[in-house]
């Protein structure tokens, strides 16, 4: 069931386009802290806007790739419909984005059903998180639990690289940090083995 449209018109114009920017820093794992400071808005008024318009980290972890391309399509639409152009070009485009890369891959998937799914990286590192986390983990517990784990270092200051590694500039904090999980083959801020990574991380991660 489609989930009724957000009231747009009670925010100025171009506030969505705040709305989209927060949304996918949300997304990527940035604080509402970072976030707020970032694009120049309060911190509470921040999660206010992601509760109201169902973008909390709760409700992003539920959301799938296709019901997200979904719903930025029907907010464009009706952005549009207000005469908010450049607002519904924003979640256009960010719909089209998604699109485009499901397409890809099931195109790939399709012209070659024997090739490996692009993805299975991502369901075999999922798969073993779930595993670190007892027998009654869902898949919404997994993405929650590697999240909070790289909040946390970036809480501390650290750089995220795409891969799932860690980086500071003056090196990392001492007798800050927090233990490394199981599901990772060494500290993500001190590998020594770039290869052994990419295989069992940072495929998965950068899929993810």
């Amino acid at each position: 069931m489609r989930k009724r449209l957000p009231d747009f018109g009670r925010l100025p114009a171009g506030r969505m386009l705040t709305l989209l920017k927060l949304e996918v820093g949300l997304r990527r794992g940035d604080t509402y802290e970072a976030l707020a400071k970032r694009l120049g808005i309060c911190l509470s008024s921040s999660k206010v806007w992601a509760r109201e318009f169902g973008f909390r980290k709760c409700d992003l972890d539920q959301e799938t790739a296709e019901e997200q391309a979904a719903r930025h399509e029907s907010w464009a639409l009706a952005l549009s419909d207000l005469g908010r152009q450049d607002e519904a070009a924003g979640y256009e485009a960010e719909a089209r984005k998604l699109e485009a890369l499901l397409s890809r891959l099931s195109k790939r998937a399709a012209k070659d059903p024997e090739r490996p799914d692009p993805l299975e990286p991502a369901l075999v590192f999922i798969e073993k998180v779930r595993a670190t986390l007892g027998p009654d983990a869902e898949v919404d517990d997994v993405f929650r639990h590697i999240a909070d784990y790289y909040r946390g270092l970036r809480a501390l200051g650290a750089t995220l690289l795409g891969d799932g590694q860690a980086r500071w500039v003056k090196g990392p904090p001492k007798g800050e940090l927090p233990s490394t999980p199981d599901w990772l083959p060494c500290d993500p801020w001190a590998v020594m083995d770039n290869a052994e990574w990419e295989a069992e991380v940072g495929r998965a991660l950068a899929l993810l």
